[in-house]
């Protein structure tokens, strides 16, 4: 009898302190959950995987294009984009490149252009060969099976100064870098002679010229 009342004695002890143990734990979690709960969600732009499709960039506030952010456009071109253009800028500028001497209209197309113009014998003579051919981005690029140090260099640097140069035209005509490198491949792939590689489309083919045009 005596030992069946501590047996009883020390369950209910147990007993009682795996409740509190529990209570304090529950307490303890309900306290956080309802914290949790009553916290409210913040999203930022700026967190990776961000379900974010506000327009802090959108229409009335237009990025702007700065350093060499080549793709960035400052206008947003959609289905009328070749209402916005630049091709009176880009026909100007190659014709200039082409005439010795001449002066560039706008000043900071002057070192981009002339280091162009020293270039364009050695970027004639490896269109000429088949070595280098232009492309529908009006940037260079060799034909396929083509490969050359020297012109592989000079390709480079050619290209530098022309995204440079549409880079500036595309800040102050307000369109994208890359629409200004279409336009500016509008005005050199007409004017390629007869034979020269051209990529249009993704595709290569080799230029026929039926009449030679001006460099207006």
């Amino acid at each position: 009898m005596h030992r069946s009342q501590s047996f009883r004695g020390v369950f209910l002890v147990g007993v009682a302190f795996t409740l509190l143990c529990v209570g304090a734990s529950g307490c303890k979690y309900l306290e956080r959950w309802l914290a949790d709960e009553n916290e409210d969600p913040v999203v930022t732009g700026d967190s990776e995987g961000s379900g974010k499709t506000g327009s802090s960039d959108g229409n009335t506030n237009p990025p702007v294009i700065e350093g060499a952010d080549t793709n960035t456009p400052s206008h947003s071109l959609g289905a009328d984009s070749l209402a916005i253009s630049v091709e009176p800028e880009l026909r100007s500028f190659w014709s200039t490149v082409r005439t010795p001497g001449g002066s560039f209209q706008q000043a900071p197309l002057g070192g981009p252009g002339g280091r162009i113009r020293d270039r364009l014998a050695s970027i004639d003579q490896y269109k000429a060969q088949g070595i280098l051919g232009e492309t529908d981005a009006g940037l260079l690029a060799f034909p396929p099976g083509q490969a050359d140090l020297a012109a592989s260099t000079l390709m480079i640097a050619e290209n530098a100064d022309r995204q440079a140069v549409y880079l500036f035209l595309s800040q102050q005509g307000g369109v994208s870098t890359s629409h200004a490198g279409k336009e500016s491949a509008g005005y050199l792939i007409p004017r390629l002679a007869d034979g020269a590689w051209k990529r249009e489309g993704g595709k290569w083919s080799q230029h026929k010229a039926p009449t030679q045009l001006s460099d207006d």
